[in-house]
């Protein structure tokens, strides 16, 4: 059996089919802001949804290559971003060069070990980074060499402590601060270091659960200097949920609320105006943001779509609003709060992975994620008014094709992928996720892919599937 020939479908007029901008009070989408403007706006609000995945902002992207590991941090740097991640057994360094490239740097050959996680911080005045990782059961800490060694390595490594999922910062006086967790048995416990009188390490313990799971630690400093540490508990209905941790006083700020396991990430920050931001995954499966001002917590849902959340990063504007990004079990996205509720839009399609977000010193959006390789995108403008409906027309005029008359009794329809030549699952998945839910791809891809679709898909034998390699579709549906 042969797939038909199907025609193009005509253009759709501008308005309620979709577009970006435009539609008031009264429907259809509307985008907050603009891409060009504050990296807040960029999401579309659907009317009655406010979880839209074709989305209206558009990212460039580098590749530093393939990640081992799906925890990544990143800080902003004076030519862009420091990124942190791990490459096969290597913790490896990117710092963003003056014309957008990347050098990388070894810091440790061998610093994986059990629950590799890692922190990227700043000292006050600038300079290298330093970075805290854990090697095995043991935090160390890498910072540059006073100077040039034969080896030609730029850092060195000492062991700070037993402990793993480290979280470091330095306050304005290059103090710095570094949270991580110790297990004995099932015993758990919750530790922040800093520097002591002597060139060591005063350790203080600020929880211990006699059994259950603490998430990874972060350490944030408030105006005034005094760390704060958040992490996540799941042990009892009593226990369970964000704790918070400041001023000698433990905080419990959901009780009973925990998802994705204690394993789950999560991210906080401190505005100018002194309120504490953070965003954490919650029971059940849903990803939750929170902001104490006055002593006062406020909660709402970022995202309730059951997929997971176990990777999400925030970062605050200079208004004080909230960008967050998340990883579902299927795909990137970055959500922006509009006042009163998040919307998102999909970033990149892909499995569970580690996720960073930074506003560098031009005040752009920086988002730094493992999902398909370790790749740092930029907020780098906006798609145009149809870009939406044209997502909407990849799935009628090719889903619709790929999808009819070669479609498996199970419903499932096939698309050849241009790396590995196989079928890869669902037409919806293929097309609105390796697509639509790329917002690294360019508009002239789709154009390209709409402009060929009625050939595209005539003469194929179902049982392949549809054929993209070497045509107009090829670049669209690539893997991340």
């Amino acid at each position: 059996m042969l797939v038909g020939c199907g025609s193009r479908p005509s253009d759709p007029d501008g308005g309620a089919g979709g577009g970006s901008s435009g539609g008031g009070a009264g429907g259809g989408t509307a985008s907050i802001g603009t891409c060009e403007g504050l990296p807040v706006a960029c999401g579309v609000l659907g009317s009655g949804d406010a979880s839209v995945d074709c989305g209206t902002c558009f990212f460039e992207r580098v590749k530093l290559g393939a990640t081992s590991y799906d925890h990544v941090s990143m800080v902003r740097a004076p030519s862009g971003v420091h990124v942190g991640w791990y490459g096969n057994t290597q913790v490896l360094l990117s710092s963003e060069l003056d014309d957008g490239g990347f050098t990388t740097e070894v810091i440790d050959p061998d610093g994986t070990g059990t629950e590799p996680v890692l922190s990227v911080a700043l000292k006050p005045g600038g300079g290298a980074p330093a970075v805290a990782y854990a090697r095995s059961f043991e935090i160390w800490l890498a910072t540059e060499r006073a100077a040039a060694q034969p080896d030609g390595g730029k850092y060195e490594s000492r062991r700070v402590t037993n402990g793993y999922q480290p979280s470091l910062v330095f306050d304005g006086t290059g103090k710095p601060y570094l949270a991580y967790q110790r297990t004995r048995f099932a015993e758990k416990m919750m530790y922040l270091a800093t520097s002591a009188a002597d060139g060591g390490w005063a350790e203080t313990q600020l929880e211990w659960i006699d059994a259950g799971f603490m998430g990874a630690p972060k350490v944030v400093l408030d105006p005034a200097g005094a760390p704060h540490v958040l992490y996540l508990v799941d042990r009892s209905p009593a226990q369970n949920g964000l704790h918070h941790f400041s001023g000698g006083s433990l905080e419990v700020v959901t009780p009973g609320g925990l998802g994705g396991g204690a394993n789950g990430q999560l991210d906080a920050v401190f505005d100018s105006s002194g309120a504490l931001h953070a965003v954490w995954p919650a029971y059940p499966f849903a990803l939750m943001y929170g902001r104490r001002a006055g002593g006062a917590w406020s909660v709402l849902p970022v995202s309730n779509d059951n997929a997971g959340h176990e990777h999400n990063a925030l970062a605050i504007d200079a208004q004080g609003r909230p960008m967050v990004a998340f990883h579902t079990f299927s795909a990137l996205k970055l959500s922006a709060f509009n006042g009163s509720s998040f919307s998102v839009q999909g970033v990149l399609s892909c499995d569970q992975g580690g996720v960073a977000l930074a506003l560098d010193a031009r005040n752009r959006l920086r988002l730094a994620s493992a999902c398909g390789s370790m790749s740092v995108l930029t907020l780098n403008g906006k798609y145009p008014a149809g870009h939406a409906a044209a997502c909407e027309q990849l799935s009628s005029a090719v889903c619709s094709l790929a999808c009819g008359a070669c479609k498996a009794a199970d419903n499932d329809c096939c698309l050849k992928g241009t790396s590995l030549r196989t079928c890869t699952n669902r037409c919806s998945r293929n097309i609105g996720g390796l697509a639509c839910d790329d917002a690294t791809k360019p508009q002239s891809m789709f154009d390209a892919c709409l402009g060929a679709a009625g050939g595209l898909m005539c003469a194929m034998p179902a049982t392949d599937g549809v054929d993209v390699s070497g045509t107009p579709c090829d670049s669209l549906f690539e893997q991340p």
